[in-house]
C-alpha cells in the first residue's frame, strides 16, 4: 500500500450515496488503509456505525434536494427567456451575465458564415453529412478545436438545430434507464440515457437567428431524404457495387434499387442516381 490513513473531511464528502460509502470504507478496510474522519471521527462503537449509516442518509437526500433545486431553477430561467447552455453553439458565443443583463447568445459571424455555407451545400447541392465533412476536411474551414476533422455531431447538429432558426429548447429530453444495459454494475438501472420529451414539454427560448425558417425547414426535409436513401438502412438488398459506383453528372454515388415483379424472374437490379 502507498498510504496508511486516508483523511476525509465527513462522510458526505466521501461519497454521497451511503451505500457508496460502506462500499469504499469495506474495500480500504481490505487494503489495510485506514479511514478517518475529520470533522467528527467515526470509531467502530456502535453509536459512531448508526450516527455513520444517519450522516450518509442525509447526505445521499440532500443531494436529491439540491439536484431537484437546481433542476427547478434552470427551468424558471428558460420559461423567463434566459439561455441556459452555458457556451454557445458553433455560431454563437455566449455573453456572461453583467450589470443585471443576463447571460445571452451572440452571433459570432465567422462561424455564421460557414453555418451558412453548410446549410447551402445540404440544400442547394443535396450532400449528405459525411460528403459535407470530407469537403470540410479539404478547405480551410475548422472546428473550434483546431483539428482538420469535424464531427459528425457537430455539423449533424448544426445542420438539425432549431436553434439556428432563432429558437432554442429546454427540456428536451428526459433521463431513463437503458433498455439494453451493457454491464450489470452498480450503474445498471440508473437512468444514464435520453428520451425525447413530447413538444408541449418544452420551453422555446428566443434567440437571434442565423439562418430563416424556411431554410431550416428545407434542411430537416433533405436530412430525413438522405437518412432514407442511406446505405446503412438498406438491410433487404445487398449490392455488389455500393459505394463504388458514382453519378457523371452531379458526381455522387449510385443507389442500388430492387423492383420486385410477379415472381423471382421478373425481379429486376439497377443503380440509380438519388
Amino acid at each position: 500500500m502507498l498510504f496508511d490513513v486516508i483523511g476525509v473531511y465527513s462522510p458526505d464528502r466521501l461519497a454521497r450515496r451511503y451505500a457508496y460509502q460502506i462500499l469504499l470504507l469495506e474495500e480500504f478496510r481490505k487494503a489495510a488503509c485506514d479511514v478517518e474522519f475529520i470533522e467528527r471521527p467515526i470509531s467502530d462503537d456502535p453509536h459512531d456505525q448508526l450516527l455513520l449509516q444517519i450522516q450518509g442518509a442525509i447526505a445521499e437526500y440532500e443531494r436529491a434536494v439540491l439536484a431537484e433545486r437546481f433542476r427547478r431553477g434552470k427551468l424558471q430561467k428558460a420559461r423567463a427567456g434566459q439561455w441556459i447552455g452555458g457556451q454557445g453553439s458553433y455560431g454563437y458565443r455566449y455573453v456572461p451575465r453583467r450589470d443585471g443583463v443576463p447571460g445571452h447568445l451572440e452571433i459570432d459571424e465567422d462561424e455564421a458564415a460557414v453555418v451558412r455555407m453548410l446549410y447551402r451545400w445540404l440544400i442547394d447541392e443535396r450532400m449528405t453529412v459525411r460528403q459535407i465533412i470530407k469537403r470540410l476536411a479539404a478547405g480551410p474551414w475548422r472546428p473550434r478545436n483546431g483539428k482538420r476533422i469535424w464531427s459528425n455531431a457537430v455539423v449533424h447538429g448544426i445542420l438539425s438545430d432549431p436553434l439556428y432558426a432563432g429558437t432554442a429548447y429546454a427540456n428536451r429530453y428526459a433521463q431513463v434507464a437503458p433498455r439494453k444495459p451493457w454491464s450489470a454494475g452498480p450503474r445498471a438501472g440508473t437512468p444514464t440515457c435520453r428520451k425525447p420529451r413530447p413538444r408541449e414539454e418544452r420551453i422555446a427560448i428566443p434567440a437571434p437567428a442565423i439562418i430563416d425558417a424556411a431554410t431550416y425547414q428545407d434542411a430537416s426535409e433533405q436530412l430525413a431524404r438522405n437518412s432514407a436513401l442511406s446505405f446503412r438502412n438498406n438491410t433487404r438488398n445487398d449490392y455488389l457495387l455500393r459505394c463504388l459506383l458514382a453519378c457523371r453528372t452531379c458526381g455522387f454515388a449510385l443507389c442500388g434499387v430492387t423492383s420486385s415483379g410477379a415472381g423471382e424472374r421478373r425481379r429486376h437490379r439497377c443503380y440509380i442516381c438519388s
